[in-house]
């Protein structure tokens, strides 16, 4: 095996595409796929085999096989073949979690297909009452919307799924300015904001605001720089989404606090909270979120004891509760029907039986 040659996958795409690299011999290569109906997937690693091969050939000391007619294989694994593949190539142990999607220790976005449109809301765990109260707030004009979750939380997925309901819901007459990084996702009414790093993030905010945007994704809030550019961009008229690292809609408000926001002013201008986290049911990642929308105008709130009774929580905790008993009691939803099916067959007495169309009696 010549590592300076042969093709490499990394191991978070890996692991996340469930594809890898079981064998290669110069220009024939062996991909193992869990999925392996997945076009999509083989046509990429085709095109990115057939590349590697067309720079590595123009290497004066690179082997004769390696410019031979290429050939591709794909061959159907497991998860833990998979693993134990990429452990084998890159000698050394994996030590990943089962819910390893949200590890920190694996970054995962930079291998995401960013020709790839967003899921809808709906494949992405939540409800259908949540998704209705989600299409209600990004339906609006101006206001401010939270997305709150750890690290690797799929805050970034989840606000371009929301993205997308607005481009269908206008008909793409929206322009989105994205101030954060690239979306890991196509979406043609997203433009990606020129950020100069020598100037301060309002002034970068202020000169994006010549392209009469209407919508604004100001990115992470972490420091006073860019909580107050949030609320200074509803306050304008501009519809703004931003994520924020908190576990629930109490602690989004308490950190907005330190960072020098009023509560008054932040209650004039919050259209909603999006708090999430993923988790491991069974043999799939799930979402778990709380939209928190507003019972009523908020003006003026002291106590944090009267801040819960002016909010609403939807949750989509009872469907992962059931998944969760249904998982733990070995019961498969495929189940009923199955019996149902066995139910309606005949049964036929153990003491018959027929032959030559004459019944006999067993003693």
């Amino acid at each position: 095996m010549n590592s300076r040659f042969d093709f490499k996958l990394t191991p978070a795409y890996s692991l996340y595409y469930g594809a890898a690299v079981l064998e290669q011999n110069g220009s024939n290569i062996k991909f193992l796929l869990e999925n392996k109906k997945d076009s999509v997937l083989c046509g990429q690693l085709k095109n990115a085999f057939f590349n590697h091969l067309q720079r590595v050939s123009r290497i004066k000391d690179c082997p004769e096989n390696y410019k031979n007619l290429p050939s591709v294989e794909f061959i159907k694994g497991t998860h833990r073949q998979l693993k134990d593949c990429v452990s084998k190539l890159y000698k050394k142990e994996l030590k990943i979690a089962k819910n390893w999607r949200a590890a920190d220790s694996v970054s995962l976005k930079t291998y995401l297909n960013r020709q790839k449109l967003p899921p809808s809301i709906e494949s992405l765990g939540f409800n259908s009452e949540q998704c209705e109260k989600l299409r209600q707030i990004v339906a609006k004009k101006c206001g401010l919307i939270l997305v709150c979750g750890g690290a690797s939380s799929g805050k970034s997925t989840t606000i371009a799924s929301l993205f997308a309901e607005i481009e269908k819901a206008a008909y793409g007459s929206k322009k989105i300015i994205n101030f954060e990084k690239a979306f890991d996702y196509l979406i043609p009414c997203v433009a990606q904001a020129k950020i100069d790093v020598e100037k301060e993030f309002s002034d970068n905010l202020n000169q994006n605001f010549k392209q009469e945007p209407d919508v604004i994704m100001i990115g992470e809030i972490c420091d006073k720089q860019s909580a107050a550019a949030a609320i200074r961009s509803c306050l304008t008229g501009y519809l703004v989404f931003a994520t924020l690292n908190a576990g629930s809609f109490e602690e989004a408000v308490l950190q907005l606090e330190i960072l020098g926001i009023e509560r008054n002013l932040l209650f004039q201008v919050i259209l909603g909270t999006i708090c999430q986290g993923l988790n491991y049911i069974g043999c799939e990642i799930r979402l778990y979120a709380d939209v928190v929308l507003p019972a009523k105008k908020l003006q003026k709130v002291v106590l944090d004891s009267e801040l819960e009774s002016c909010m609403e929580h939807f949750t989509n905790y009872s469907e992962l509760l059931q998944a969760t008993k249904n998982l733990l009691l070995g019961k498969n939803p495929n189940e009923k029907k199955s019996a149902v099916k066995k139910s309606r067959r005949e049964r036929v007495p153990l003491y018959k039986k027929y032959i030559s169309g004459r019944k006999v009696y067993e003693s």
